[in-house]
């Protein structure tokens, strides 16, 4: 196994793109088989909040696996400490398509990689993306796993976010009121005893919600 970091140009406006850095790591002899997954930090981490499970994905199944600082957190926020969030913050929309990006430019860079083999873990706010990801990039996904994860912005993560939010910029980053587009299973894993992220309102109303779909959804508390 080998590591390596990518800068690659994200979504901003057309005169200034926003360069985002991202965390790689790929198995020693990768072949024709090999995929690739996404580990998203939460609110305020940085792109090496998953280091040990990046390191146990990548040789135990194979996968060229991937960590995207997206913008607004960790030494995007904070150059010398890597924690911390900007306020007023994104909260998962522009972020979400960082990640996306990060995908993207790893796919181009190894263009071999097995597309039916594509994965995606997020925790709490990485989560949040994670199932956002597979709402915009509905094809993309053999699964999104999202780990105690927000699924819509309720008024604690508006508060933190420091601004204040139209129905509509609601709206694109509520997971549940999307659900319906997105097509690859989903597993959910939620502590019930989690005051920050409550599991009823998130990943409890959202597999009900997946499975009135017919959507495959694992939910372990």
């Amino acid at each position: 196994m080998w590591s390596y970091e990518i800068r690659f140009a994200s979504m901003n406006n057309e005169l200034f793109p926003k360069w985002i850095t991202a965390l790689v790591m790929e198995p020693a002899r990768p072949g024709p088989g090999t995929g690739a997954m996404l580990f998203t930090h939460g609110w305020g981490g940085n792109r090496f909040g998953h280091r040990d499970r990046m390191e146990y994905a990548c040789e135990r199944f194979d996968l060229v696996c991937v960590a995207v600082e997206y913008r607004q957190s960790g030494y995007d926020f904070d150059a010398v400490g890597g924690t911390g969030a900007l306020s007023p913050y994104d909260a998962s929309f522009l972020q979400t398509f960082d990640v996306l990006n990060g995908l993207r430019t790893v796919l181009s860079n190894r263009p071999g990689l097995d597309r039916g083999r594509l994965f995606h873990y997020g925790q709490s706010q990485g989560g949040h993306i994670a199932l956002l990801s597979a709402v915009y990039a509905p094809n993309t996904f053999a699964f999104v796993y999202g780990s105690s994860p927000l699924t819509f912005l309720g008024e604690e993560q508006i508060r933190w976010s420091g601004r204040d939010f139209s129905a509509w910029e609601l709206s694109v980053r509520n997971v549940q009121e999307h659900a319906a587009r997105i097509r690859c299973p989903v597993i959910l894993e939620h502590g019930t005893a989690d005051e920050t992220v409550p599991w009823q309102p998130h990943s409890g109303a959202l597999a009900d919600r997946l499975k009135k779909l017919g959507t495959k959804v694992t939910l372990k508390l």
